[in-house]
């Protein structure tokens, strides 16, 4: 009979202790920082097309692994695991593979024989020298150069496009408007490079000129200091 008591005490014991663990789980709060780290971890998928997204990856790697962190030291309180791991890890694979791509496509993309330049080159740094054409872009005059931007939306027509004003932000490209002088390039397509107008980014190679100003421009604009007359088009 004493055995028998023993074993319903240990019996009503074990029910005890799975109905309060039961509890626990019913009232464990999902952890902040897990939710955080998945919602990263998809807004950060992006960061294969546009590298302005890759801090996303790495805040979702931080906030998955903080939370992983939090939800193993508080295991009665917090729960979100599967969150939390999925935010981490899907955000630290994006980070890896989209610096990775990105850094090949940076090490690829210029073809033999051009210079890459930058719209930032393009513009003096600083204010006093407003409007006037950086010495070092002086010194790529008659140069092969490599550049990456946006077809202004001033073109006449949509396809078939050979001559067009290149824009360093989209900004510019889907608003219209009168660019700055050092912020445009009046491009013309050689052989038979022709393009259709989209906001897409386009990569251009050829022989850079550095005038004195261009009256006009493609598209009714007022005219820079830089010419392209592009043999490479992608």
């Amino acid at each position: 009979m004493e055995s028998t008591k023993e074993l319903v005490e240990e019996q009503k014991e074990l029910v005890a202790d799975k109905y309060e663990e039961a509890e626990f789980r019913i009232y464990r709060a999902v952890s902040k920082l897990a939710v955080i780290a998945i919602v990263l971890a998809v807004l950060s998928l992006p960061s294969f097309l546009f590298t302005p997204f890759l801090p996303l990856a790495l805040l979702g790697t931080i906030f998955g692994a903080l939370s992983i962190r939090s939800i193993r030291n508080l295991p009665r309180e917090l729960t979100g695991m599967p969150f939390a791991l999925s935010g981490c890890f899907v955000s630290l694979g994006t980070l890896v593979g989209a610096t990775s791509l990105h850094t090949y496509v940076y090490l690829t993309e210029v073809p033999d024989g051009y210079q890459r330049i930058r719209f930032t080159d393009l513009r003096p740094k600083s204010m006093r020298n407003r409007g006037k054409v950086p010495a070092k872009v002086r010194d790529l005059d008659g140069k092969r150069i490599f550049v990456k931007g946006y077809v202004h939306p001033g073109v006449d027509g949509k396809g078939n496009i050979r001559k067009f004003v290149l824009v360093g932000d989209l900004g510019t490209c889907c608003f219209g408007g009168q660019p700055n002088p050092t912020d445009m390039i009046e491009v013309t397509l050689v052989g038979d490079h022709r393009l259709q107008y989209s906001m897409s980014k386009r990569n251009l190679g050829g022989v850079l000129e550095v005038v004195d100003r261009l009256r006009s421009a493609p598209g009714g604009l007022n005219g820079g200091y830089y010419k392209l007359v592009a043999d490479y088009l992608k």
